[in-house]
């Protein structure tokens, strides 16, 4: 290779620099004496030749005669530069005979690659991209860290994204400092120029074990921080319960942040995977009855009981809260806040927050962003929607429904695109539906439905609302889409649970149905609707002490429940026990004197055989409840033994008729209504019209005993005594009560013919 002594090249990984005397590579820069460099230049000019110890020193030093000592003192310091000092020689190699000569040939520097190589080889001299790599893994670490322990403690929300923030403005931060700054014997101390520094690597070994050392005590903290700071492991789930605030002020207007406050509360910490929350009707009921707080947590099933006082003055609300241990009656947490009325909801979501840390639930980011979550900025619609709810989770009594009504319309006219109150309106409307039969109800529900739907997708309260709009409407594929929707966006979502139960039920799916009804009580056993909507299945399939011991369950939880004890009259009256279902409808009666109670105590009277009491009652029921065709019919059947007027009796059996057929219009396939609509036709002396409506009913695919039961009766009123017979054998082999049919008075003349 022509090389002159003032050029650059390459022996290997070495950059070779004869104007400045300096020898690079990997380890660092050395410079030589001038001696060495010329030697060295005069070996590469000629690489594959041996040049004697002679020449080379007549070459380098042509006058003097200089020892043969100074040629081994050049060659052991090229050796050293190379880190080639001990045999065997990678670079210069000596043979006694011959001399010396280069064991790689040099290669010639490229100039136009300069500028880049000398970037690369100062960047990786001065270790800027080891540096850079351990600052990435420490900050990846430290990252992981901070979202943990941010989840433990209460930090602001803010945290995480302030580490992150702060690590990025850091990473060019420790790249230049790397660049700038070396680690040399002495110390750190500023570079002065490329290659001016000769690293020393014991110190540098030292300064990265104490960086590895350091990476590794930060993995060993996180590792270890569950054991530290114990978690909630997968399938672990805990219990509590969030009592109404006692209110301090006073002043009944306030009375409606008791349950407010702990509402959101509650209905935060519901959103937690692996926290289950009490019902809000069975919390408060309990905390009403004067129960201490060992007594709750046992009827309710609970490990932790949050409860509170607060005191509002003005605009300002000092709130205390505590979180009690069930088992030890301490304490685990309580604090006390006094801020401003309007922003209670940023207090309460710090009380989640706190909560939820002390219940050992891992808070990561979206944990947290869920706590954090409003369904609507404007607290008075929020407060507004839980005063609705509030109602609406009470037990479904006329005057409860009408409340809840009220505040959902009032929240949306404060939030028009909060989804929430559309749902629970849309609810709300169904249940007045089922409980009053007007079916001008239907229509507003399902336009609150769609509108929720058209808001937010992703709610469940969504997708359980529009379920049962499916439901009442005979679409029993619709409603099972709905409600198997919104589980899949909350699995606890019970309220979807017992409501799939039914429709399941009604597919005759009679186990898939059980199943979910008790799953439902597993994930809140203490929500009296769970063991009221299991109940009524429970009687459906003629399991009447099951049915009772639920029920007995549902009014302990919920104390004011009337439908509680009407359904227990029904259920002794089925087994005969007449005593039990009279208390049972008076004790309804006397918490709510609704339709359904009336009307319940007529029939109690009606196969008794007082048709005048009978009569009374079914008055009472109709003014309760005038749009509820079964009242109207069971007025008509009363009337015909009473001596009451033919107009009477036609007018009952005709308004019957006309609310029937409202109905069936909102779901043409009810084979209840159909069926008791053919037994009203059948006392108009409209036989055609019975028949026809009989045979819409499909009555060979009847299975309830209580429809195959009005089957019988439609038939012996229409003189068709074999069909009446094989229906009424029919209804007592499927478990309708033997006591009622033999009371039925239209089965007396087949009873005399069959004798």
């Amino acid at each position: 290779m022509d090389l002159t002594r003032q050029d650059k090249y390459w022996l290997g990984d070495f950059e070779i620099d004869p104007s400045g005397h300096s020898i690079t590579g990997p380890a660092g820069s050395k410079t030589v004496r001038a001696s060495s460099m010329e030697i060295l230049c005069l070996l590469a000019s000629q690489p594959a030749r041996y040049c004697g110890a002679e020449e080379l020193l007549h070459s380098i030093f042509p006058a003097s005669g200089e020892p043969h000592g100074l040629l081994t003192a050049c060659m052991d310091e090229l050796r050293d530069s190379f880190g080639d000092s001990r045999p065997p020689f990678r670079f210069i190699a000596y043979d006694p005979e011959h001399g010396y000569r280069l064991l790689i040939a040099p290669r010639q520097h490229d100039v136009r690659s300069d500028e880049l190589t000398d970037w690369f080889g100062e960047l990786k001299r001065r270790r800027v991209f080891r540096v850079v790599g351990a600052y990435a893994v420490s900050a990846w670490l430290i990252l992981q860290v901070v979202d943990v322990l941010t989840g433990a403690l209460p930090v602001p929300d803010w945290t995480l994204t302030a580490a992150t923030v702060a690590l990025a403005v850091g990473f060019p931060i420790a790249a230049l400092l790397a660049w700038v700054y070396q680690v040399t014997p002495q110390g750190i101390v500023a570079e002065a120029r490329v290659g001016a520094l000769t690293m020393d690597r014991s110190r540098l070994v030292h300064y990265l074990d104490l960086m590895i050392i350091g990476a590794l005590l930060i993995a060993v903290a996180f590792l270890s921080y569950g054991h530290v700071f114990p978690e909630l492991q997968r399938g672990e789930e805990v219990r509590v319960a969030v009592l109404p605030f006692e209110n301090l002020s006073g002043e009944s207007s306030d009375a409606y942040l008791s349950e407010g406050i702990a509402d959101d509360i509650r209905s935060r910490l519901y959103d937690l995977p692996q926290v289950l929350v009490a019902a809000r009707s069975s919390s408060r009921s309990l905390s009403n009855r004067g129960f201490d707080i060992r007594a709750i947590g046992e009827r309710l099933g609970v490990q932790h009981i949050l409860e509170g006082t607060f005191r509002r003055v003005d605009d300002r609300i000092r709130l205390s809260v505590r979180l009690v241990d069930v088992e030890s009656g301490f304490n685990r947490w309580d604090e006390t806040y006094d801020t401003r009325i309007q922003d209670v909801l940023a207090v309460q979501n710090r009380i989640s927050l706190i909560v939820a840390s002390e219940l050992r639930v891992v808070l990561t980011t979206d944990v947290r962003k869920m706590l954090a979550e409003n369904a609507t900025d404007d607290p008075v619609a929020y407060e507004l929607y839980l005063q609705a709810r509030n109602y609406l989770d009470q037990p479904h009594e006329e005057e409860n429904l009408l409340l809840a009504a009220d505040f959902f319309e009032r929240a949306i006219d404060r939030d028009p695109n909060m989804a929430l109150s559309y749902a629970g309106l849309c609810e709300t409307l169904i249940a007045r539906y089922r409980d009053s039969g007007d079916t001008a109800l239907v229509q507003p529900a399902e336009r609150n439905c769609n509108k929720a739907l058209s808001l937010d997708i992703r709610l469940a309260e969504v997708h359980t609302a529009l379920g049962g709009l499916y439901t009442i409407s005979g679409d029993l594929g619709g409603a099972e889409k709905s409600f198997n929707a919104a589980i899949a966006l909350d699995p606890r979502a019970v309220d979807a649970r017992a409501r799939l139960g039914d429709i399941y039920e009604q597919q005759g799916r009679i186990e898939d149905a059980e199943a979910q009804f008790i799953l439902a009580i597993e994930l809140l056993p203490a929500n009296w609707s769970g063991y009221s909507a299991f109940g009524r299945f429970l009687i459906r399939q003629q399991r009447f002490e099951e049915a009772i011991a639920n029920y007995e369950r549902a009014v302990e939880l919920a104390p004011g429940n009337s439908n509680g004890y009407n359904n227990l009259g029904v259920i002794y009256y089925y087994l005969g026990d007449y005593q039990q279902a009279a208390d049972n409808y008076r004790r309804s009666l006397e918490i709510d004197p609704d339709g359904s109670a009336f009307s319940n105590t007529g029939t109690l009277y009606y196969f008794a055989g007082d048709f005048a009491a009978a009569e009374e009652m079914f008055l009472k029921a109709v003014e309760q409840k005038p749009t509820d065709y079964r009242i109207w019919g069971n007025l008509g059947d009363a009337q015909r033994f009473t001596g009451a007027p033919d107009e009477s009796v036609r007018a009952s059996y005709e308004r019957a008729v006309e609310l029937a057929n409202l109905r069936l219009e909102v779901n043409p396939r009810d084979k209840e209504t159909l069926l008791n609509l053919a037994w009203y036709y059948a006392n108009l002396g409209r036989d055609v019209a019975a028949r026809s409506t009989l045979e819409s009913a499909a009555p060979g695919s009847v299975s309830d005993p209580g429809q195959v039961y009005v089957i019988a009766l439609v038939n012996a009123l229409l003189g068709d005594r074999d069909t009446a017979l094989r229906a009424r054998s029919r209804a007592a082999t499927l478990g309708f009560p033997q006591a009622m049919i033999d009371a039925t008075p239209e089965f007396a003349d087949l009873s005399a013919n069959e004798s």
